[in-house]
């Protein structure tokens, strides 16, 4: 699977992320988040970043 973020701004509005999501053998897909997912966006982010750190740094 692929994932490509960009940003986009609505209105003259903050930046909003867009993700632009595919995998082998299908068409890309958009997709975007209304402000309340966004929260949850970076928790996730985090969650995520802290499990990579978790792996490279621990070597398993």
């Amino acid at each position: 699977m692929v994932v490509r973020v960009y940003f986009k701004r609505e209105d003259d509005r903050e930046l909003h992320p867009e993700f632009l999501v595919w995998r082998q053998g299908s068409h890309p897909r958009v997709l975007s988040f209304k402000n309340e997912e966004i929260g949850k966006l970076v928790s996730y982010s985090r969650d995520l970043a802290e499990l990579v750190k978790q792996k490279v740094g621990g070597g398993k």
